[in-house]
């Protein structure tokens, strides 16, 4: 199985991607037969898209964190290869037939392998591939319909990560944008609206941005309004359920059913932190405060800079810029004594002390991690991604830290 060959864990991102036909294909466009093809594997955030050229050579951009990465198998000037071109693995057995290019970021062991022309793929590899982002796809075919999208069936995949029926796709007909099936090809949603966005393509996969005459909403897979398009635009993503939204200038919250959770009218406005107990963050002439899921002011507006707030406590600065952490009714609870620090998460936060050094905190303000790290991202999947003398790696609760 592939995995055995794997020096790496194998944690697989998935997307729908974009190709172009071959000459083969082009040749005969009433070809039957769909060939489907891409999945990848490795770390990192999903591909945003992927790019086939007639000779069969790719390029396949990434974007993670604020960052763009490129992958192709073409020559390229040093400063531009961030992953750099390994080798090309055909696998042509009882269990998996498809090919696999493998690419590795210098300096740090990063590896992405990109499956290509899959026929078959072994349940175990398969149960590996694991889905973190919309629209979820770990095949696609090229016929004579165009571009479509073939699920394959994960029997052994946890049923949370299973691979749900495909969302519609935008269609431009004269100039209104409308939906169709993205298997059958058949318009599934009159083109009525102005502009429009993938299902997906914000972070809900049964979700997708339209603008009619009145303002910009959301649709749901039916073409029913779920957000009303009475709003001037909205943010990138939505925050779990919830995505900014603006009226004019001003900025609120609302939910993925429409209901505004934060009316908009506040300067700025950040989500609400993880648990049922946490609040969001909002921005009045210059000042934070904190309000709750009712909408209410919590936490008046007085603070020059917050954090999240969630687990009882706020990230919040003193009037001298010291960072330290406040509870709902306002209270210091941790002094404010760190140049910097971050949000509450299962009973940690990273804090940055004067000499620039970062450690980790419980919610007494006790250190669990003295600050001695360069850099620390908060706690994730058991650890946290950290430098210490300028070597990356990762840092656990009991002190170690283990080079990538």
């Amino acid at each position: 199985m592939i995995a055995t060959h794997c020096p790496f864990p194998l944690v697989i991102t998935l997307s729908l991607a974009s190709a172009v036909c071959t000459p083969a294909q082009a040749d005969n466009p009433t070809a039957a037969k769909a060939e489907p093809f891409v999945a990848v594997s490795g770390h990192g955030r999903p591909t945003t898209s992927l790019e086939f050229d007639p000779a069969g050579d790719f390029r396949l951009r990434m974007e993670r964190r604020n960052r763009v990465f490129v992958m192709t198998t073409q020559p390229r000037m040093p400063k531009e290869k961030q992953f750099a071109f390994v080798e090309k693995v055909t696998l042509d057995d009882d269990m998996n037939r498809a090919t696999i290019y493998k690419f590795e970021r210098k300096g740090n062991n990063e590896k992405i392998w990109i499956w290509c022309d899959i026929e078959k793929v072994a349940p175990d590899n398969l149960t590996e591939m694991r889905v973190t982002r919309a629209p979820f796809c770990i095949a696609q075919a090229i016929n004579a319909a165009g571009i479509q999208a073939i699920p394959l069936e994960r029997e052994n995949a946890p049923e949370s990560e299973r691979i749900e029926p495909l969302p519609p796709v935008k269609v431009r007909v004269d100039d209104k944008w409308g939906y169709r099936d993205s298997l059958t090809d058949e318009i599934v949603i009159a083109p009525r609206f102005l502009n429009a966005s993938q299902f997906g393509e914000h972070g809900l996969v049964d979700r997708a941005l339209v603008r009619l005459e009145d303002g910009w909403g959301f649709i749901d897979p039916t073409g029913n309004l779920a957000i009303p398009a009475t709003y001037d635009r909205f943010g990138d993503h939505f925050w779990g359920n919830d995505i900014l939204a603006f009226r004019g200038q001003e900025a609120g919250l609302v939910d993925r059913d429409g209901n505004e959770v934060i009316e908009p009218a506040y300067q700025k406005v950040q989500p609400f932190g993880p648990g049922e107990d946490s609040l969001a963050a909002v921005c009045l002439s210059g000042q934070w405060g904190f309000v709750d899921r009712s909408g209410k002011l919590v936490i008046p507006a007085q603070y020059q800079k917050v954090g999240w707030f969630a687990e009882g406590l706020g990230a919040a600065t003193a009037a001298d810029g010291r960072w330290g952490f406040i509870d709902r009714t306002g209270k210091w609870r941790i002094e404010p004594t760190f140049e910097r620090a971050t949000g509450f998460l299962v009973g940690y936060a990273t804090v940055q002390v004067k000499d620039g050094k970062w450690g980790v905190i419980n919610t007494k303000g006790e250190f669990l991690l003295e600050p001695r790290f360069d850099r620390l991202r908060p706690y994730r999947n058991g650890r946290w991604r950290a430098q210490l003398d300028g070597v990356n790696g990762h840092v656990f609760p009991d002190g170690r830290f283990v080079p990538r």
